[in-house]
């Protein structure tokens, strides 16, 4: 059995809650089930979205006016002869918080006072609701938890992972036309948070690898694909060409009952030895190096898997992470496994070395304006240009040799990596960029941003140095090689 607070910390990296102001003191809360905990979410993160504004979107709305906005429709009015009252059928858009996250939002805080919440809670959850006074409700059945999430939402982000817990953790029953709330979790919706926080939790705390859940391409002799199911990880680690790919499991049972003996799961075997020879095709004509983890929950059984096997020249490992411990205890096992596969090192000391230079430099670069010449068609100016001084050129060979050198963080598409993270190709939005929250290949694309931005735009990269933006962005790295400043 999970510890019901170890479930409030899934959902924090889950749905990225750490990456927000006002949920630093949350933790100290006691929660008596999982009811409690997403009241309780609810209650204080309802409460911060309130004194920011409730959320708002433009919605179409139609009706009869007497004085028409919007678009007019002509042949509605015509029909309901709201011409002779002197009004029009029109259709226009409204900034209203009637929203798809808020009518969620509704729901579920009316579907949380019929559970085992505590009072105080289900009080404080009345209280709130008087504020959605405008707002519908929405259908909890059929909500299409794939949300985006972005700079004007992202206060939502954990307000909804609370209203998923309740939604999908809690079973819904009828009794006497009531909704009521029933057993916690089952594995299937357990599975599904086990496998999200495990990979939210090493985008977060292991910046300087790169962390994602790709899809997995077969390694085919002919283009025959009909039929193939997709193979997509759960977790995959990577540093350069060396990989790890990682299948979390939550099951009842983390080993299975053959002929009286207990063996690891065949399938789950069968599944991560495919998903790692295929990697390996694809990398076959480079140095590399791959390998597979099934990363079981802990259970209660007699026998817990902890093995690494060798199989066809890559190592396929066998482990649990147990759950059931204060967090502390939980967060070591992840951590580990990163540390045996991909060792901290300082991949970026090469470009931090820079940062004494930047903050002895008397300038980084000057403008040299032409002044000698008369500015007509037989004696034309010269446009205006920057003079890089030493520590400019050194930045510059310093970031364009990382790039050389690292064709896997594909830096040539800095601008799509930019975007992943709300980051416009501009001065304002770069220079906006919160860093603290960036993983090495994003402050890379900024770094690289910064000189492309300069063929562009004479003085753009001087512009950066001397806002302080490229020693953010290089301190940054620095953070990530573990080297705080």
């Amino acid at each position: 059995m999970i510890p019901i607070r170890n479930v409030y910390h899934m959902l924090a990296y889950a749905f990225r809650a750490l990456d927000e102001r006002g949920w630093g003191d949350f933790d100290a809360e006691e929660f008596d089930s999982a009811a409690d905990l997403s009241a309780a979410i609810l209650c204080h993160g309802v409460g911060m979205q309130l004194r920011r504004g409730l959320g708002r979107e433009y919605v179409d709305r139609t009706g009869s006016l007497a004085s028409p906005r919007g678009k007019l429709e002509l042949s509605e009015s015509l029909r309901a002869r709201t011409l002779l009252r002197r009004q029009a059928v029109c259709t226009w858009a409204e900034l209203s918080t009637d929203t798809q996250m808020n009518r969620i939002l509704k729901s579920t805080m009316l579907l949380l006072l019929h559970s085992d919440a505590a009072r105080e809670r289900k009080r404080s959850l009345r209280r709130l609701l008087a504020y959605f006074s405008e707002v519908g409700e929405a259908d909890l059945t059929h909500v299409d938890w794939g949300m985006r999430f972005d700079r004007t939402n992202r206060g939502y982000r954990m307000l909804m992972g609370a209203c998923w817990l309740a939604c999908n953790g809690l079973l819904q029953g009828q009794v006497e036309g009531k909704a009521r709330l029933m057993e916690y979790a089952d594995d299937q919706q357990m599975s599904r948070l086990y496998e999200r926080f495990v990979l939210e939790y090493y985008r977060r705390e292991r910046p300087d690898l790169t962390v994602g859940a790709p899809h997995i391409k077969w390694a085919l002799d002919d283009e025959t694909r009909e039929l193939l199911p997709a193979m997509r990880s759960d977790v995959t680690l990577s540093r350069g060409r060396d990989e790890l790919i990682v299948d979390c499991k939550y099951y009842t049972h983390d080993t299975q009952l053959h002929l009286g003996k207990r063996t690891v799961h065949s399938h789950n075997l069968y599944q991560i030895f495919t998903y790692v020879k295929n990697e390996e095709a694809r990398l076959a004509d480079f140095p590399h190096t791959v390998a597979g983890m099934l990363l079981y929950a802990r259970t209660e059984d007699d026998v817990q898997p902890d093995v690494t096997y060798r199989m066809s020249g890559n190592k396929i490992s066998v482990t649990t992470l147990n759950l059931n411990q204060p967090f502390e205890g939980v967060r070591s096992r992840p951590n580990s496994i990163a540390q045996a596969h991909f060792p901290r090192r300082n991949m970026y000391e090469s470009l931090t070395e820079l940062i004494p230079e930047l903050d002895s430099a008397y300038e980084y670069g000057t403008w040299v304006v032409d002044r000698k010449h008369k500015g007509t068609a037989d004696d034309p100016i010269h446009f205006p240009y920057v003079s890089f001084g030493p520590v400019m050129w050194d930045f510059d060979r310093r970031v364009y040799t990382f790039v050389d050198g690292h064709p896997e963080y594909d830096l040539a598409h800095y601008n799509d990596i930019l975007a992943r993270s709300g980051i416009e190709w501009s001065t304002e939005s770069m220079e906006g960029a919160d860093a603290s929250k960036l993983d090495g290949q994003t402050v890379m694309a900024l770094l690289v941003a910064s000189l492309r931005a300069d063929r562009f735009c004479e003085g753009a990269l001087l512009g950066f140095f001397e806002s302080g933006a490229i020693r953010r962005w290089l301190i940054r790295l620095r953070e990530i090689d573990g080297q705080v400043d």
